[in-house]
């Protein structure tokens, strides 16, 4: 019996012992706990996925603004291929990106068209957007609200044709407010706003999406407001190979990834035993497409800028030059990747700044005894030219600089670039350096070939700066020997000499040499003035000359308010007392300075500024023969302009020059010239058609004389 009694004991036993389940029933008001968090290579993959979904292809505008992601949580969602020629062979690189930061998320596109009524015309473009904001918007059920940032009223009044379907909502607001509550962000690359970048982030931070699209700049600030975000629009403009981009497999979008692109640099650099070791297409197809990334990149990125360049430094002496020391960068594997150096300089960090190899032998180091100090400046400042500081910041030194006003701060004045011209070279190809400084915020600077301080800004105004860290140079002022007198004895190796007509930019060793530096002023602003009789003005601004040593050309060259010229020639100008090639062609280059642009053609302007430059040295040294200075063959047409002037004087040119430069309504070089016989023969009260019918011959000076212009436009990008 006992049997037949225990086993029901023990199922009841049992029962007691087992744990009760509760069930829980969810609603709006009692949401389910959120799933567990995927590993972020997971979420990244669901979130394509998710954005992607029943897509194969999207339309894309022509024009594309490259986007980079930088970071482990960014990803790219399209990429496509930009071709610069038939023979290149083409790079690929993303234009749609997203990122996750904190609880939300950034997405950048390319281009601001992407949402033109043309392109939402294309079904799997429209489903694109969609997706991108039902996603943006975690599939929230509820109307979506939108904020615009920065679009145009003529945009938005399309946008909301074109998502009225959908039921988004669109606002935008006259100001930003200082907590976003809409759905989700659309804002203009372009738009500026003070504090625009914390509200964004924190936004995104809280869980909001932010999407930002390219507008077409050279410059994209909203790079530095949203660096967090991991994500960069490249400072360019492409042409996509196609408007139908088809979707990639996830292996090409991995490529593209920024430690994928540097992988694949490094990895060539680390595999080359010797210079033929390296696929030079190869290399060049690497660093191409690096420089895209190196372009977007930002403060965050400063480490891997540093990395970057000293692996590249490491490979140059590797393979560098023994047969000339004094030449650096022979072939051109060194070229390529001397010009990746130079773009990844200003994205390291000052404090990680250290003097660059040869930097001793040009531009030169400071003194072991050099005087560093903290200044404070008020200056009048103007537009587009270099305004002088009279300080110096040595190879390497970390300097700080505050100032009252938005400016740019530039280091060094050999700004012209070698990279214009194979290697070798006698310098680094790019040793000036240029730091954008907002008003009222200090800011640390530095660079690896150090230099003379120069502001320069967009508009002319009086502004106070202060700089710590620096070193008074060597300065001359014409009426101020004071500061010669206290700087002339400082250890810097280039210094400056300020006249009333000219300033001279040249190394400190030859200033010393000068025995009577204002009688040496005096005579060169004498030819300045001869200069300008000639041509019918007055001085306005001294002209600035750099000496160099090496130029993209044989010949000098003109940059921004600068004129550049070679080392060698310096001796014979700073050899004042007689006439020289060297002295004729300083001034025919400062008469250029002047008259540029005046004739529509650059031979010409080359001509006439020639006969100014013997005007000049005839005036101070009339027993020498002057035609014996100008350099090269000049065409006939500068020997019929001469024996004018020997005969009717300056003020038949002075007078045309002026009636030239004031005439706003010629269009061409034909017509400038046309019109400078005709006043030329107007003053000598004679007929000159026999001139005008050699326009052709003196617009092509280029067939007669081996001595020509080069007149170089750099972007600032370049310098």
């Amino acid at each position: 019996m006992g049997c037949v009694f225990s086993s029901p004991h023990q199922t009841q036993a049992v029962r007691r012992a087992r744990p009760q389940t509760t069930f829980e029933f969810y609603d709006e008001e009692n949401p389910p706990p959120p799933p567990p968090p995927l590993e972020l290579g997971e979420q990244l993959l669901l979130d394509t996925t998710n954005i992607l979904n029943g897509l194969s292809q999207i339309y894309a505008p022509e024009d594309l603004v490259p986007v980079i992601c930088f970071t482990e949580y960014s990803h790219p969602l399209f990429i496509t291929s930009f071709s610069f020629d038939d023979q290149s062979d083409p790079i690929y690189l993303p234009i749609i990106c997203f990122s996750r930061f904190g609880q939300g998320r950034f997405v950048f596109l390319g281009s601001l068209d992407f949402l033109t009524h043309t392109i939402l015309h294309h079904t799997e473009t429209t489903a694109f957007i969609e997706n991108m904001i039902t996603w943006g918007t975690d599939y929230k059920t509820q109307t979506i609200r939108i904020m615009i940032l920065g679009f145009s009223p003529t945009l938005v009044s399309t946008l909301q044709g074109d998502f009225s379907s959908y039921g988004y909502i669109l606002d935008t607001p006259k100001e930003v407010p200082t907590k976003i509550t809409a759905s989700l962000v659309f804002i203009a690359s372009n738009y500026e706003c003070e504090n625009i970048g914390t509200t964004l982030v924190d936004y995104v931070k809280n869980g909001g999406t932010c999407i930002v699209f390219a507008v077409k700049s050279d410059k994209y600030p909203i790079n530095y407001c949203l660096e967090e975000s991991g994500l960069a629009f490249a400072v360019c403009t492409l042409k996509s190979k196609g408007s139908v981009i088809p979707m990639s497999n996830m292996e090409k979008i991995h490529s593209c990834l920024f430690t994928e692109v540097t992988k694949r640099y490094t990895d060539l650099l680390d595999n080359c035993q010797s210079k033929d070791d390296i696929d030079l297409s190869e290399l060049d197809s690497c660093v191409s497409t690096l420089r895209y990334y190196v372009n977007g990149m930002g403060s965050v990125n400063a480490e891997h800028a540093l990395a970057l360049a000293n692996k590249s430094y490491e490979f140059l002496q590797k393979k560098k030059n023994d047969e000339d020391e004094e030449l650096i960068c022979p072939d051109v594997i060194h070229s390529i990747i001397t010009k990746k150096i130079m773009e990844l300089i200003p994205k390291i960090a000052p404090e990680s700044l250290v003097p660059a190899p040869r930097v001793d032998r040009f531009p030169g180091n400071a003194g072991k005894n050099i005087k560093l100090s903290n200044v404070k400046i008020r200056l009048s400042v103007k537009a587009d030219i270099w305004n002088q500081t009279g300080v110096y910041i040595p190879p390497g030194m970390v300097a700080g600089i505050t100032c009252d006003s938005s400016i740019t701060l530039q280091i060094g004045c050999h700004a012209l670039c070698l990279l214009l011209k194979p290697g070798p070279w006698k310098r680094w190809p790019t040793i000036v350096t240029r730091i954008p400084i907002d008003a009222n915020k200090t800011a640390k600077v530095a660079s690896p070939y150090g230099g003379i301080v120069y502001i320069l800004t967009e508009k002319s105004k009086t502004i106070t700066i202060v700089l710590s860290n620096v070193a008074r140079h060597p300065y001359f002022v014409e009426g101020k020997h004071q500061i010669w007198e206290q700087t002339k004895g400082n250890e810097i190796p280039w210094g400056e000499l300020l006249f009333k007509n000219i300033c001279l930019t040249l190394p400190t060793k030859y200033m010393k040499t000068i025995r009577d530096i204002s009688a040496f002023g005096a005579s060169l602003d004498k030819l300045v003035d001869d200069i300008n009789q000639f041509i019918g003005q007055k001085s306005v601004d001294s002209k600035k000359v750099v000496f160099d040593i090496d130029l993209p050309k044989n010949d000098p060259a003109v940059i921004g308010d600068c004129i550049f010229m070679n080392m060698e020639a310096l001796e014979s100008i700073l050899y004042i007392h007689e006439a020289s090639t060297e002295i004729n062609q300083l001034l025919t280059y400062v008469c250029l300075f002047s008259i540029h642009c005046a004739f529509f053609d650059t031979e010409v302007e080359l001509t006439i500024s020639t006969l100014a430059a013997c005007h000049a040295i005839k005036n101070s040294w009339p027993d020498e023969p002057t035609l014996a200075t100008v350099s090269g063959t000049p065409p006939k047409i500068f020997y019929d302009l001469w024996d004018l002037y020997n005969e009717k004087g300056f003020q038949p040119f002075a007078n045309a020059i002026q009636l030239l430069l004031n005439n706003k309504n010629l269009s061409n070089a034909g017509e400038a010239w046309i019109f400078f016989i005709q006043k030329l023969g107007e003053s000598c009260e004679r007929n000159l058609k026999h001139l005008t019918d050699r326009f052709g011959q003196a617009g092509q000076l280029s067939l007669a004389s081996s001595d020509k212009l080069h007149v170089y436009q750099l972007d600032e990008g370049e310098i």
